[in-house]
């Protein structure tokens, strides 16, 4: 925790900490802790986030301190993390600015994530992993500012912007996930993150995501932890 809250600010206590790699359903997760003298500088981990009843995990928090990078830590970290998991297992990410170029140096998949209008058609055709149960209520309960949206006979989770008639929809769920959520009416303003690039977003970069192996997976926006 050191580490990470040194590098992003306070974002991990110790309960998020406890909840994201201890109280995690899914199985072990894999931390990597680098030291220096002693000291902690830097941090890396394969959050345990499987996916469609595959073996996954999420690559997450990976971070060096300013003092020790361009030494090769974060490589070191990668190699380290990989070697302690099955062949198998699907791994995948959603990087930041800063560890981006560095998965994208090692070979790792690059795909991104175009955001648009949303539409049931175009959602149902494009997202069609729905949110499961464990999901929902171990990772997705607990955060603050999910809605629930219905539409016709689907339900969405949605996080509404402040003070905007604008909402993003997060993923679909089924109707007994739904009511563990407040509900939402009136006229908004949908969008969504889709895999699939058009014509109209040909100048937008997108929000990148990184695969390492099962290239053919399809990714879902609601499994990236900040979400």
């Amino acid at each position: 925790m050191f580490v990470v809250n040194s590098v992003f600010g306070q974002y991990c206590s110790e309960e998020y900490f406890n909840m994201k790699y201890y109280e995690n359903p899914y199985g072990e997760s894999v931390v990597v802790v680098a030291y220096d003298n002693g000291s902690p500088v830097g941090a890396d981990a394969l959050w345990r986030n499987d996916l469609m009843g595959c073996q996954s995990y999420q690559s997450a928090d990976t971070a060096v301190i300013e003092s020790s990078r361009g030494q090769g830590i974060f490589t070191m970290m990668v190699k380290e993390k990989l070697s302690r998991i099955k062949d198998d297992s699907l791994i995948y990410g959603f990087p930041n600015r800063n560890s981006f170029p560095g998965f994208e140096k090692m070979g790792w998949t690059v795909g991104r994530m175009y955001k648009s209008l949303f539409s049931c058609k175009s959602f149902l055709e494009e997202c069609d992993i729905m949110i499961d149960d464990v999901y929902a209520n171990w990772w997705l309960k607990p955060q603050k500012g999910l809605l629930c949206i219905r539409k016709g006979e689907y339900y969405f989770l949605v996080r509404k912007k402040v003070g905007k008639p604008l909402c993003h929809v997060v993923g679909r769920v089924d109707r007994e996930v739904a009511t563990l959520y407040p509900e939402i009416k009136g006229l908004f303003i949908l969008t969504y993150f889709s895999n699939t690039p058009s014509l109209l977003r040909m100048n937008d970069k997108g929000m990148p995501f990184i695969l390492y192996k099962r290239r053919d997976v399809e990714i879902p926006y609601w499994k990236i932890d900040s979400v």
